[in-house]
């Protein structure tokens, strides 16, 4: 708990440091989240982080309403009012977080009762993946469409890091539909180089390095961590490059089902 709120201060800092260097133009560029522009996705936080704040009990709408009703809420709102909002709450949250109980009754944005533990990591994704967003966004507003930068240190990037390889075997075994037997070698270049094989009960699980599946994998993906971030995300935004080697198909399907996020 003590590192995720470590990571949750990490990026919740770099966002709104972000946020204070932005212009008019910046403000309102459009991003990967449909619909949302780069002011839209602060306004996010600050009904998120409100939410968490008041210790209200699950969202009273559909998920998509309800992170859709905050941002409604401050379409008019003056960029530094937002950014003033944001950051008075991200104040209040980190003085609760000194002293809360990780294993305390919270809510995921779906509804789901959960624990404090795991709400602030779902938090901490959120954050991170929507301080590339606002990257990407600028990216493509200086420089026009293409491969952006994505951060890959600091605390909040290595738990984001940690959670999408977490999901890589159900990834593989459920979502890519790779068959009984088969093994799937990801080499994400400068992050990690994995291979995930599906065992005759047809769950999925990790292949120690020695093992023969890592040397002749049924189906080997290799792709930037950069590119990696993106899809995982689920963000349309313009792709970098993939290498497919062995059962392509079955790359293929693994490719388009690494999107973990809403």
């Amino acid at each position: 708990m003590q590192r995720t709120i470590a990571a949750w201060r990490h990026v919740s800092t770099n966002t709104l440091a972000l946020g204070r260097r932005l212009g008019d133009a910046e403000w309102a560029a459009p991003t990967g989240c449909p619909k949302w522009t780069v002011g839209d996705i602060f306004a996010h936080h600050v009904g998120v982080e409100s939410w968490m704040r008041d210790g209200k009990g699950a969202p009273d709408l559909p998920v998509d309403d309800f992170t859709q009703r905050d941002v409604d809420a401050r379409r008019d709102t003056p960029r530094t009012a937002v950014l003033d909002e944001l950051e008075e709450v991200l104040r209040a949250r980190a003085e609760q977080l000194e002293t809360a109980d990780p294993e305390s009754i919270a809510h995921t944005a779906w509804g789901t009762r959960t624990t404090l533990a795991t709400q602030m990591r779902h938090r901490t994704f959120d954050l991170w993946v929507h301080e590339q967003d606002v990257r990407w966004a600028l990216h493509a507003l200086r420089h026009g469409p293409g491969p952006a930068h994505t951060v890959t240190d600091g605390p909040a990037a290595v738990l984001v890091g940690r959670i999408l390889l977490a999901a890589l075997p159900k990834i593989v075994a459920k979502d890519a539909r790779a068959p009984i037997g088969s093994a799937v070698r990801v080499s994400v270049l400068g992050g990690f180089d994995v291979t995930v094989r599906v065992g005759d009960d047809g769950r999925a699980s990790f292949e120690e390095a020695t093992s023969e599946a890592v040397a002749a994998p049924t189906a080997h993906v290799t792709l930037s961590r950069p590119e990696y971030v993106r899809r995982s995300a689920g963000r349309d935004l313009p792709s970098g490059p993939v290498w497919i080697s062995g059962d392509r198909d079955l790359g293929e399907r693994l490719v388009d089902a690494l999107n973990v996020a809403p």
